[in-house]
């Protein structure tokens, strides 16, 4: 995670952590700083003017290696998805499976 966090970074003197001092590190502090390095980080490459950014009011996103979602486990959702079916019954949340390349339309905000 650490190179992933200091990729852009390069040729500056940075000390790495250990795997264990990044841990207990993130445990002290929350998930709050990585919500909000994700908050500015995660935003549309284009803009929505932009040729097949768009379809109708909606962007576009593709979930990269991404082929389920759980969703919440609540009977109007259970009804339309279902549970996992395993050989010993019905396990876990009901799942979203993203056929293909898992594409999906998110309105803009």
């Amino acid at each position: 995670m650490w190179d992933k966090l200091v990729a852009g970074l390069h040729g500056l003197d940075l000390h790495v952590p250990s795997e264990k001092g990044l841990r207990d590190l993130r445990r002290r502090l929350g998930p709050a700083p990585l919500r909000a390095l994700f908050e500015v980080l995660a935003v549309p490459l284009a803009r929505p003017s932009t040729p097949g950014v768009s379809y109708r009011h909606w962007r576009t996103v593709a979930f990269d290696g991404c082929s389920s979602i759980k969703a919440p486990d609540q009977p109007r959702i259970r009804s339309l998805l279902g549970k996992v079916r395993h050989h010993w019954g019905m396990a876990g949340y009901p799942v979203l499976r993203a056929p293909g390349g898992g594409l999906r339309a998110d309105e803009h905000r």
